[in-house]
């Protein structure tokens, strides 16, 4: 099918979804009982809109959101700054016009094969400014381009840029990252665990991917109410993976073996497909004498944070993480405020 076809075939179902999903819930109720009419509406959209990703050559997939997140701007309060090296990679400042306290260095997700800190901004700009902190997005390594290691390489090398070229105590960074930013967030710790390095002062998951075996029951389960396609998850796994076995611990952190990580916050939606993992793999973390706070948000879809105006809950769960943020960082080292 052409492009002008895919898009008039995309346009008809969106205006079926929109007529559809109320006159469904006048008859039937809600779908899940925390949804709002506009969640309902974007949820059914955003399944529409993955349903067919893995169709489409990774080259088309990645231009198709390249070109959606190219415009994208900072949240009010906050401003971006490109960074050109970052131990060989690009990224950038998301800074609070307030200025802050302490440095957050953020793993976006896309299943480790697609995204960038361009479709992440909102998402760390927001928490910057709601943390009072500036964060620090990079451009890691995508699959199948560069496999597992290579995106760990880079997070790894990411935090020794923080240590030993902008020279920060180790106290005053978090690392976070949601979904497979998440699981990188982990690998990372565990690859400075490696190394004998400094522990940062905490981390944040946000629906962390955990698991390259792709075995949690909850991808089943709560595939009718998420968003994520288990094809989708399975394709990008092995793209990831390659010829590694799925059960590497550092592929995989939720066969890994966690004692030593430093304080995580860790957020699942109470209907997203991941949740069996990642409520396995805090209850092994916790297991290992890690200091976990695991918050489910009922309903929640995968990183509902990144969508606050068509999610409500979106919000508070932002504020829940700065919160987190700034009891985890030294107080005492401020940020200089930004300027723009």
């Amino acid at each position: 099918m052409n492009v002008g076809g895919l898009i008039l075939r995309l346009g008809l179902r969106l205006v079926v979804i929109f007529v559809v999903v109320p006159v469904r819930r006048v008859i039937r109720g809600r779908k899940h009982p925390e949804w709002s009419l506009r969640t309902e509406l974007f949820v059914e959209m955003m399944q529409l809109m993955t349903s067919n990703e893995t169709e489409d050559p990774l080259p088309v997939v990645r231009k198709r959101i390249d070109t959606v997140s190219a415009r994208s701007r900072p949240v009010r309060g906050a401003v971006a700054e490109p960074i050109s090296d970052i131990a060989g990679m690009t990224g950038e400042w998301l800074q609070p016009l307030k200025g802050g306290a302490g440095t957050l260095l953020y793993f976006h997700g896309g299943g480790y094969v697609v995204c960038s800190t361009h479709t992440h901004r909102q998402l760390m700009s927001g928490i910057a400014v709601a943390a009072g902190c500036r964060v620090l997005g990079v451009n890691y390594r995508l699959a199948p381009e560069d496999p597992f290691p290579a995106a760990i390489e880079d997070g790894y090398a990411a935090y020794r840029w923080l240590l030993d070229d902008q020279g920060l105590d180790p106290a005053d960074i978090m690392i976070a990252g949601d979904s497979a930013g998440g699981g990188l967030t982990v690998a990372t710790l565990l690859e400075i665990r490696k190394q004998g390095a400094p522990m940062p002062a905490g981390a944040v998951l946000l629906s962390p991917w955990l698991d390259m075996t792709c075995s949690g029951s909850s991808i089943k389960s709560y595939a009718a109410f998420d968003y994520l396609p288990e094809d989708a998850i399975r394709e990008y796994a092995q793209a990831y993976v390659g010829d590694t076995d799925p059960r590497d611990p550092q592929a995989s952190p939720v066969f890994a073996e966690l004692g030593g990580l430093p304080p995580l916050l860790v957020h699942a939606g109470g209907v997203e497909v991941l949740r069996s993992e990642i409520e396995q793999f805090c209850t092994n973390a916790r297991g290992a004498g890690v200091d976990v706070q695991l918050d489910i948000w009922p309903g929640m879809v995968h990183v509902w944070h990144a969508f606050p105006l068509m999610i409500p809950q979106a919000r508070p769960a932002t504020d829940q993480i700065a919160g987190f943020i700034r009891r985890q960082l030294d107080s005492d080292r401020q940020v200089p405020a930004a300027t723009g």
